[in-house]
Protein backbone atom coordinates (compact mmCIF):
# COMPACT_ATOMS: atom_id res chain seq x y z
CA UNK A 1 0.00 0.00 0.00
CA UNK A 2 2.89 2.36 0.74
CA UNK A 3 4.12 1.84 -2.85
CA UNK A 4 0.67 2.63 -4.21
CA UNK A 5 0.55 5.89 -2.28
CA UNK A 6 4.01 6.74 -3.59
CA UNK A 7 2.97 6.03 -7.18
CA UNK A 8 -0.16 8.18 -6.74
CA UNK A 9 1.79 11.19 -5.48
CA UNK A 10 4.55 10.82 -8.07
CA UNK A 11 2.07 10.55 -10.94
CA UNK A 12 0.19 13.64 -9.73
CA UNK A 13 3.43 15.59 -9.49
CA UNK A 14 4.85 14.51 -12.84
CA UNK A 15 1.61 14.35 -14.85
CA UNK A 16 1.59 17.40 -17.16
CA UNK A 17 3.65 20.52 -16.61
CA UNK A 18 1.27 23.45 -16.85
CA UNK A 19 1.59 26.96 -15.53
CA UNK A 20 0.41 30.35 -13.81
CA UNK A 21 -2.76 31.81 -12.42
CA UNK A 22 -2.46 35.54 -11.69
CA UNK A 23 -4.39 38.02 -13.84
CA UNK A 24 -2.49 40.98 -15.27
CA UNK A 25 -3.65 44.54 -15.46
CA UNK A 26 -2.60 45.57 -18.98
CA UNK A 27 -0.65 48.76 -19.63
CA UNK A 28 -3.23 51.07 -21.24
CA UNK A 29 -0.47 53.09 -22.92
CA UNK A 30 -0.69 50.36 -25.57
CA UNK A 31 -3.75 49.51 -27.60
CA UNK A 32 -2.93 45.79 -27.76
CA UNK A 33 -1.20 43.57 -25.22
CA UNK A 34 -0.39 39.88 -25.05
CA UNK A 35 0.71 38.31 -21.79
CA UNK A 36 1.49 34.79 -20.57
CA UNK A 37 2.56 33.27 -17.28
CA UNK A 38 3.59 30.04 -15.65
CA UNK A 39 3.52 28.87 -12.04
CA UNK A 40 4.64 25.79 -10.11
CA UNK A 41 4.27 25.42 -6.34
CA UNK A 42 4.68 22.48 -3.95
CA UNK A 43 4.08 23.33 -0.28
CA UNK A 44 3.65 21.57 3.04
CA UNK A 45 3.19 22.87 6.56
CA UNK A 46 4.78 19.73 8.06
CA UNK A 47 7.01 17.93 5.56
CA UNK A 48 10.43 19.33 4.67
CA UNK A 49 11.78 19.52 1.13
CA UNK A 50 14.37 16.89 2.00
CA UNK A 51 11.69 14.42 3.07
CA UNK A 52 9.24 15.21 0.23
CA UNK A 53 11.88 14.74 -2.46
CA UNK A 54 13.00 11.41 -1.02
CA UNK A 55 9.45 10.15 -0.42
CA UNK A 56 8.08 11.14 -3.82
CA UNK A 57 10.99 9.68 -5.77
CA UNK A 58 11.39 6.50 -3.74
CA UNK A 59 14.74 7.24 -2.13
CA UNK A 60 15.85 5.75 1.18
CA UNK A 61 14.52 7.49 4.31
CA UNK A 62 16.46 6.70 7.46
CA UNK A 63 14.94 6.49 10.93
CA UNK A 64 16.30 9.85 12.03
CA UNK A 65 14.68 11.71 9.13
CA UNK A 66 11.39 9.85 9.60
CA UNK A 67 11.29 10.67 13.31
CA UNK A 68 12.02 14.32 12.52
CA UNK A 69 8.97 14.45 10.26
CA UNK A 70 6.74 12.71 12.80
CA UNK A 71 7.73 15.35 15.36
CA UNK A 72 6.45 18.05 12.96
CA UNK A 73 2.90 16.61 12.87
CA UNK A 74 1.25 17.71 16.14
CA UNK A 75 -1.56 19.56 14.36
CA UNK A 76 -1.91 17.46 11.22
CA UNK A 77 -0.58 17.81 7.71
CA UNK A 78 -1.57 20.14 4.89
CA UNK A 79 0.17 19.69 1.51
CA UNK A 80 -0.61 21.04 -1.94
CA UNK A 81 0.58 21.23 -5.54
CA UNK A 82 -0.34 23.94 -8.05
CA UNK A 83 0.83 23.83 -11.66
CA UNK A 84 -0.87 26.29 -14.00
CA UNK A 85 -0.67 28.22 -17.24
CA UNK A 86 -2.37 31.39 -18.38
CA UNK A 87 -2.57 33.37 -21.61
CA UNK A 88 -4.31 36.77 -21.82
CA UNK A 89 -4.84 39.12 -24.77
CA UNK A 90 -6.47 42.57 -24.78
CA UNK A 91 -7.45 44.92 -27.59
CA UNK A 92 -8.71 48.46 -26.93
CA UNK A 93 -11.64 49.21 -29.23
CA UNK A 94 -11.31 53.01 -29.12
CA UNK A 95 -8.38 55.37 -29.57
CA UNK A 96 -8.80 56.74 -26.04
CA UNK A 97 -8.30 53.19 -24.72
CA UNK A 98 -11.36 53.35 -22.47
CA UNK A 99 -12.94 50.07 -23.63
CA UNK A 100 -11.31 46.76 -24.42
CA UNK A 101 -12.10 43.21 -25.51
CA UNK A 102 -10.23 40.56 -23.53
CA UNK A 103 -9.51 36.86 -23.94
CA UNK A 104 -8.26 34.43 -21.30
CA UNK A 105 -7.09 30.82 -21.63
CA UNK A 106 -5.99 28.96 -18.50
CA UNK A 107 -5.03 25.44 -17.50
CA UNK A 108 -4.75 24.19 -13.91
CA UNK A 109 -3.50 21.04 -12.24
CA UNK A 110 -4.25 21.24 -8.51
CA UNK A 111 -3.70 18.80 -5.65
CA UNK A 112 -4.75 19.46 -2.06
CA UNK A 113 -4.26 17.14 0.92
CA UNK A 114 -5.40 17.62 4.52
CA UNK A 115 -4.76 14.86 7.08
CA UNK A 116 -5.27 14.58 10.81
CA UNK A 117 -2.06 14.01 12.76
CA UNK A 118 -2.73 10.32 13.44
CA UNK A 119 -3.62 9.54 9.82
CA UNK A 120 -0.51 11.33 8.57
CA UNK A 121 1.59 9.27 10.98
CA UNK A 122 -0.19 6.10 9.88
CA UNK A 123 0.50 6.74 6.18
CA UNK A 124 4.11 7.81 6.71
CA UNK A 125 5.20 5.21 9.25
CA UNK A 126 2.59 2.47 9.54
CA UNK A 127 0.48 1.37 12.50
CA UNK A 128 3.15 -0.28 14.65
CA UNK A 129 3.68 3.06 16.43
CA UNK A 130 0.05 2.79 17.64
CA UNK A 131 0.46 -0.67 19.19
CA UNK A 132 -1.87 -0.85 22.16
CA UNK A 133 -3.36 2.50 21.18
CA UNK A 134 -5.83 4.03 18.72
CA UNK A 135 -5.26 6.22 15.70
CA UNK A 136 -8.06 8.78 15.24
CA UNK A 137 -8.67 10.42 11.88
CA UNK A 138 -11.54 12.38 10.35
CA UNK A 139 -12.38 15.64 8.59
CA UNK A 140 -9.55 15.33 6.09
CA UNK A 141 -9.15 14.23 2.52
CA UNK A 142 -7.52 14.49 -0.87
CA UNK A 143 -8.64 16.37 -3.96
CA UNK A 144 -6.86 16.41 -7.32
CA UNK A 145 -8.15 18.07 -10.46
CA UNK A 146 -7.08 19.09 -13.95
CA UNK A 147 -9.18 21.57 -15.94
CA UNK A 148 -9.05 24.39 -18.49
CA UNK A 149 -11.03 27.60 -19.02
CA UNK A 150 -11.55 29.70 -22.16
CA UNK A 151 -13.18 33.06 -21.53
CA UNK A 152 -14.05 36.27 -23.34
CA UNK A 153 -14.68 39.53 -21.50
CA UNK A 154 -15.14 43.29 -21.65
CA UNK A 155 -13.05 45.88 -19.85
CA UNK A 156 -13.81 49.55 -19.14
CA UNK A 157 -11.78 52.47 -17.82
CA UNK A 158 -13.15 55.56 -16.06
CA UNK A 159 -11.26 58.66 -14.86
CA UNK A 160 -12.47 60.34 -11.64
CA UNK A 161 -10.31 63.33 -10.71
CA UNK A 162 -7.30 61.78 -8.91
CA UNK A 163 -8.42 58.23 -9.59
CA UNK A 164 -8.51 55.91 -12.58
CA UNK A 165 -10.90 52.95 -12.30
CA UNK A 166 -10.51 49.80 -14.41
CA UNK A 167 -13.13 47.05 -14.33
CA UNK A 168 -13.82 43.94 -16.37
CA UNK A 169 -16.11 40.92 -16.46
CA UNK A 170 -15.69 37.67 -18.33
CA UNK A 171 -17.22 34.26 -18.94
CA UNK A 172 -16.85 31.21 -21.09
CA UNK A 173 -16.24 27.49 -21.39
CA UNK A 174 -14.70 25.24 -18.73
CA UNK A 175 -13.35 21.78 -19.61
CA UNK A 176 -12.45 19.08 -17.08
CA UNK A 177 -9.82 16.44 -17.76
CA UNK A 178 -9.74 14.67 -14.40
CA UNK A 179 -11.03 14.93 -10.85
CA UNK A 180 -10.36 12.75 -7.82
CA UNK A 181 -11.92 13.28 -4.38
CA UNK A 182 -11.58 11.30 -1.17
CA UNK A 183 -13.08 12.73 2.02
CA UNK A 184 -12.84 11.09 5.45
CA UNK A 185 -15.98 11.63 7.53
CA UNK A 186 -14.72 9.55 10.46
CA UNK A 187 -11.90 7.11 11.17
CA UNK A 188 -10.59 4.91 13.95
CA UNK A 189 -7.89 2.21 14.00
CA UNK A 190 -6.91 0.23 17.08
CA UNK A 191 -3.82 -2.01 16.92
CA UNK A 192 -3.77 -4.64 19.66
CA UNK A 193 -0.49 -5.46 21.49
CA UNK A 194 1.82 -7.61 19.37
CA UNK A 195 -0.44 -6.96 16.38
CA UNK A 196 -2.86 -9.71 17.38
CA UNK A 197 -5.83 -7.94 15.84
CA UNK A 198 -7.00 -4.66 14.28
CA UNK A 199 -10.24 -2.88 15.13
CA UNK A 200 -11.27 -0.49 12.34
CA UNK A 201 -14.20 1.90 12.03
CA UNK A 202 -14.13 4.13 8.97
CA UNK A 203 -16.44 6.20 6.82
CA UNK A 204 -15.52 8.13 3.69
CA UNK A 205 -16.90 9.07 0.31
CA UNK A 206 -15.12 9.72 -2.95
CA UNK A 207 -15.49 10.57 -6.59
CA UNK A 208 -13.39 9.75 -9.64
CA UNK A 209 -14.00 10.21 -13.33
CA UNK A 210 -12.92 7.86 -16.09
CA UNK A 211 -9.67 9.34 -17.42
CA UNK A 212 -9.14 6.71 -20.14
CA UNK A 213 -8.55 8.65 -23.35
CA UNK A 214 -9.21 11.98 -21.62
CA UNK A 215 -6.84 14.91 -22.16
CA UNK A 216 -7.02 18.65 -22.75
CA UNK A 217 -8.20 18.03 -26.34
CA UNK A 218 -10.77 15.43 -25.28
CA UNK A 219 -12.21 16.41 -21.88
CA UNK A 220 -14.51 14.20 -19.85
CA UNK A 221 -16.38 17.15 -18.32
CA UNK A 222 -17.83 20.40 -19.65
CA UNK A 223 -19.22 23.48 -17.95
CA UNK A 224 -18.86 27.21 -17.57
CA UNK A 225 -16.60 29.67 -15.76
CA UNK A 226 -16.92 33.38 -15.00
CA UNK A 227 -14.90 36.07 -13.29
CA UNK A 228 -14.64 39.77 -12.59
CA UNK A 229 -12.05 42.25 -11.41
CA UNK A 230 -11.77 45.91 -10.44
CA UNK A 231 -8.80 48.21 -9.96
CA UNK A 232 -8.43 51.74 -8.59
CA UNK A 233 -5.24 53.74 -9.24
CA UNK A 234 -4.59 57.01 -7.39
CA UNK A 235 -2.31 59.49 -9.21
CA UNK A 236 -0.11 56.61 -10.30
CA UNK A 237 1.21 56.29 -6.73
CA UNK A 238 -0.92 53.57 -5.23
CA UNK A 239 -3.17 50.86 -6.59
CA UNK A 240 -6.00 48.73 -5.16
CA UNK A 241 -7.20 45.58 -6.92
CA UNK A 242 -9.89 42.95 -6.34
CA UNK A 243 -10.43 39.89 -8.51
CA UNK A 244 -12.47 36.71 -8.40
CA UNK A 245 -12.13 33.96 -11.00
CA UNK A 246 -13.08 30.33 -11.67
CA UNK A 247 -16.69 30.84 -10.63
CA UNK A 248 -18.41 27.96 -12.36
CA UNK A 249 -19.30 24.29 -12.60
CA UNK A 250 -18.36 21.15 -14.51
CA UNK A 251 -20.72 18.39 -15.58
CA UNK A 252 -18.84 15.08 -15.87
CA UNK A 253 -19.71 12.31 -18.29
CA UNK A 254 -21.65 9.19 -17.28
CA UNK A 255 -18.48 7.18 -16.61
CA UNK A 256 -17.80 9.15 -13.42
CA UNK A 257 -18.04 6.95 -10.31
CA UNK A 258 -18.94 7.73 -6.71
CA UNK A 259 -17.44 5.52 -3.98
CA UNK A 260 -18.45 5.16 -0.33
CA UNK A 261 -17.24 3.23 2.71
CA UNK A 262 -19.16 3.13 5.99
CA UNK A 263 -18.34 0.10 8.07
CA UNK A 264 -16.61 -1.40 11.09
CA UNK A 265 -14.68 -4.65 11.15
CA UNK A 266 -12.08 -6.57 13.14
CA UNK A 267 -9.14 -8.61 11.83
CA UNK A 268 -8.09 -11.21 14.38
CA UNK A 269 -6.21 -14.46 14.57
CA UNK A 270 -3.34 -13.04 12.50
CA UNK A 271 -0.16 -11.21 13.31
CA UNK A 272 -0.43 -7.71 11.86
CA UNK A 273 2.72 -5.72 12.55
CA UNK A 274 2.27 -3.10 9.84
CA UNK A 275 -1.00 -2.27 8.09
CA UNK A 276 0.95 -0.62 5.24
CA UNK A 277 2.53 -3.98 4.43
CA UNK A 278 -0.57 -6.05 5.07
CA UNK A 279 0.02 -8.29 2.02
CA UNK A 280 3.19 -9.67 3.61
CA UNK A 281 1.49 -10.84 6.81
CA UNK A 282 0.05 -14.30 7.47
CA UNK A 283 -3.27 -13.77 5.68
CA UNK A 284 -3.14 -16.62 3.22
CA UNK A 285 -5.23 -15.62 0.21
CA UNK A 286 -6.29 -12.29 1.75
CA UNK A 287 -4.93 -9.08 0.20
CA UNK A 288 -5.68 -5.38 0.00
CA UNK A 289 -7.57 -5.70 -3.31
CA UNK A 290 -9.97 -8.27 -1.88
CA UNK A 291 -10.59 -5.99 1.13
CA UNK A 292 -11.37 -3.09 -1.21
CA UNK A 293 -13.80 -5.21 -3.22
CA UNK A 294 -15.54 -6.38 -0.05
CA UNK A 295 -15.90 -3.13 1.87
CA UNK A 296 -15.74 -0.25 -0.63
CA UNK A 297 -19.03 0.18 -2.46
CA UNK A 298 -19.68 1.99 -5.72
CA UNK A 299 -22.79 4.02 -6.26
CA UNK A 300 -22.43 3.12 -9.91
CA UNK A 301 -21.75 5.37 -12.82
CA UNK A 302 -23.27 8.79 -12.29
CA UNK A 303 -23.56 12.05 -14.13
CA UNK A 304 -22.19 14.46 -11.56
CA UNK A 305 -21.58 18.18 -11.40
CA UNK A 306 -18.78 19.76 -9.36
CA UNK A 307 -17.86 23.34 -8.54
CA UNK A 308 -14.69 24.90 -9.87
CA UNK A 309 -12.26 25.99 -7.12
CA UNK A 310 -13.10 29.71 -6.88
CA UNK A 311 -10.05 31.98 -6.58
CA UNK A 312 -10.13 35.33 -4.70
CA UNK A 313 -7.39 37.95 -4.75
CA UNK A 314 -6.89 41.36 -3.09
CA UNK A 315 -3.86 43.50 -4.01
CA UNK A 316 -2.34 46.74 -2.84
CA UNK A 317 0.68 48.45 -4.39
CA UNK A 318 2.42 51.63 -3.26
CA UNK A 319 5.15 53.60 -5.04
CA UNK A 320 7.25 55.65 -2.65
CA UNK A 321 9.49 57.01 -5.40
CA UNK A 322 10.43 56.30 -9.00
CA UNK A 323 12.67 53.47 -7.79
CA UNK A 324 11.04 52.06 -4.63
CA UNK A 325 7.70 50.25 -4.43
CA UNK A 326 5.92 47.72 -2.22
CA UNK A 327 3.35 45.19 -3.42
CA UNK A 328 1.10 42.94 -1.30
CA UNK A 329 -1.53 40.36 -2.25
CA UNK A 330 -3.95 38.31 -0.18
CA UNK A 331 -5.39 35.30 -2.05
CA UNK A 332 -7.49 32.24 -1.35
CA UNK A 333 -8.59 29.25 -3.45
CA UNK A 334 -11.64 27.33 -2.29
CA UNK A 335 -12.13 23.56 -2.30
CA UNK A 336 -8.51 22.39 -2.24
CA UNK A 337 -7.76 22.38 1.53
CA UNK A 338 -5.70 25.56 1.25
CA UNK A 339 -5.57 28.42 3.75
CA UNK A 340 -5.47 32.09 2.68
CA UNK A 341 -2.06 33.15 1.38
CA UNK A 342 -0.25 36.48 1.85
CA UNK A 343 2.49 37.65 -0.53
CA UNK A 344 4.62 40.79 0.00
CA UNK A 345 7.25 42.20 -2.40
CA UNK A 346 9.65 45.09 -1.91
CA UNK A 347 11.19 46.28 -5.18
CA UNK A 348 13.94 48.69 -6.24
CA UNK A 349 14.12 49.71 -9.90
CA UNK A 350 17.40 50.24 -11.75
CA UNK A 351 15.66 51.37 -14.92
CA UNK A 352 15.12 48.28 -17.07
CA UNK A 353 16.04 45.87 -14.27
CA UNK A 354 13.93 45.61 -11.11
CA UNK A 355 14.87 43.10 -8.38
CA UNK A 356 12.46 42.34 -5.52
CA UNK A 357 12.54 40.60 -2.18
CA UNK A 358 9.54 38.25 -1.81
CA UNK A 359 7.92 36.99 1.41
CA UNK A 360 5.04 34.51 1.44
CA UNK A 361 2.95 33.00 4.24
CA UNK A 362 -0.09 30.74 4.39
CA UNK A 363 -1.51 28.55 1.66
CA UNK A 364 -0.28 25.05 2.43
CA UNK A 365 2.90 26.16 4.21
CA UNK A 366 4.49 28.58 6.61
CA UNK A 367 6.62 31.69 6.11
CA UNK A 368 8.97 31.50 3.12
CA UNK A 369 11.27 33.94 1.32
CA UNK A 370 12.51 34.37 -2.23
CA UNK A 371 13.52 36.81 -4.96
CA UNK A 372 12.10 38.18 -8.20
CA UNK A 373 13.75 39.91 -11.16
CA UNK A 374 11.92 41.92 -13.82
CA UNK A 375 13.69 42.62 -17.10
CA UNK A 376 12.40 45.05 -19.72
CA UNK A 377 13.58 46.40 -23.06
CA UNK A 378 14.41 50.10 -23.25
CA UNK A 379 11.03 50.92 -24.81
CA UNK A 380 9.19 48.54 -22.41
CA UNK A 381 7.51 46.71 -25.29
CA UNK A 382 8.82 43.44 -23.86
CA UNK A 383 8.87 42.49 -20.16
CA UNK A 384 10.06 39.28 -18.54
CA UNK A 385 9.59 38.37 -14.85
CA UNK A 386 11.34 35.45 -13.16
CA UNK A 387 10.88 34.65 -9.50
CA UNK A 388 10.46 32.21 -6.66
CA UNK A 389 8.93 32.66 -3.21
CA UNK A 390 10.76 29.56 -1.94
CA UNK A 391 14.45 30.32 -2.22
CA UNK A 392 14.86 29.34 1.43
CA UNK A 393 13.49 25.91 0.55
CA UNK A 394 16.40 25.34 -1.82
CA UNK A 395 18.99 26.69 0.60
CA UNK A 396 17.58 24.99 3.72
CA UNK A 397 15.80 21.81 2.51
CA UNK A 398 16.09 20.15 5.93
CA UNK A 399 14.10 22.88 7.67
CA UNK A 400 11.52 24.22 5.18
CA UNK A 401 8.65 22.74 3.19
CA UNK A 402 8.13 24.75 0.01
CA UNK A 403 9.48 24.86 -3.53
CA UNK A 404 8.39 26.52 -6.73
CA UNK A 405 8.92 29.24 -9.33
CA UNK A 406 6.98 31.53 -11.65
CA UNK A 407 7.61 33.22 -14.99
CA UNK A 408 5.74 36.06 -16.70
CA UNK A 409 6.10 37.59 -20.17
CA UNK A 410 4.33 40.67 -21.60
CA UNK A 411 4.41 41.95 -25.19
CA UNK A 412 3.11 45.32 -26.46
CA UNK A 413 3.63 45.71 -30.25
CA UNK A 414 4.99 49.09 -31.32
CA UNK A 415 2.71 49.25 -34.36
CA UNK A 416 -0.36 48.97 -32.10
CA UNK A 417 0.56 51.79 -29.72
Amino acid sequence: MRNRLLILWASLLLSEFVFGQDDYRPDRQHRFSLEAGGDFCLQSNSLTNEFMNKYLYGKFIDGELMQKQLNRLPSGMRTGIDLSFQLMAEYCTDTLRKNAIKFWATEHSLVGLRLESDLARLILHGNKQFEGDSAQFSHGGLVAMHYQTFEVGWGMQKSLKRYVVNASIRGGLACGTSRLESVFERGYLYTAPYGEYLDIDVGFHGFINDTAGSDMFKPSGYGFSTGLQAEVVENGKQRFFFGISDIGMLWWDKDAVELSLDTSFVFNGFQIDDVLNIDSTLFGDFNVDSMSQKYIHSAGTVERKTWLPVFFQLEYERKFSREISVFSALSYRMGVYSLPSLLVKAAYSFGNITPSLVLRAGGYGKLSAGIEVQLATSDFHHRLILGSAFLDGQLLPKHTGGQGFYIRYAFHPKSWK
